[in-house]
């Protein structure tokens, strides 16, 4: 991979969330983005790092697995209405798993609905699950999201939606550079938006500056 390395990284705004583009500076026509990446002007944005694999924007665990596994069946480019009803009706059926959270300055344990490590804002869809992140701190934003009754998960996620959600005074929001993650069950893990193959228990950990990004 370019994670590390002196090779820089062009990324074209398609498709419906585009986050990185925006952040570089890039417009949304293909056609202009295209000259700009030319230009050749270097962005350097940390990574998060789980194992030997490293992500962008979201690791997610919890109703995130099942609301891909939907996604993914979908037989049409998904819509972000169509994000928010398969979402809503996720959430709406999912168990809470049971996890113990760890780093300098967070130590939870118990029942989630999702948990978010992110070093981007946003999630699949465009919810603003960490509006505050930042993409060159060196530091993980963490959202943890515990098992609610389902009147208050709609409202939340409606929160989410909007990223006021860090206000709620059961949500728990915190920055780290390292995080350990365990449950009592080895839980399944998302990248950026992906099914993958990695469990709990895991450390993740931000890679300050590590990938190099073509923008304005």
């Amino acid at each position: 991979g370019v994670v590390g390395t002196q090779t820089a990284l062009g990324i074209l705004p398609v498709g419906t969330d585009n986050e990185i583009a925006t952040i570089v500076g890039l417009p949304p026509d293909i056609g202009q983005a295209a000259k700009i990446l030319t230009l050749g002007h270097i962005h350097r944005f940390d990574v998060g790092q789980v194992d030997n694999f490293v992500f962008c924007r979201v690791l997610g665990i919890g109703l995130d697995t099942p609301l891909l596994q939907r996604i993914g069946a979908a037989t049409k480019q998904p819509s972000r209405l169509f994000y928010s009803w398969v979402g809503l009706r996720t959430l709406l059926s999912y168990t809470p798993s049971q996890v113990s959270i760890d780093s300098d300055d967070l130590h939870f344990s118990g029942p989630v609905l999702f948990v978010a490590i992110a070093n981007m804002r946003t999630y699949t869809g465009g919810l603003r699950i960490t509006p505050t992140a930042r993409v060159d701190d060196g530091l993980l934003d963490i959202c943890i999201i515990p098992a609610m009754r389902w009147w208050r998960a709609i409202s939340t996620y409606r929160h989410v939606s909007h990223g006021t959600h860090g206000q709620l005074p059961e949500i728990i929001v915190a920055k780290a550079a390292s995080v350990q993650i365990s449950s009592a069950q080895p839980l399944p893990l998302t990248l950026d938006g992906e099914l993958t193959t990695l469990t709990t228990p895991v450390t993740i950990k931000a890679l300050p500056r590590a990938l190099r990004l073509l923008g304005i």
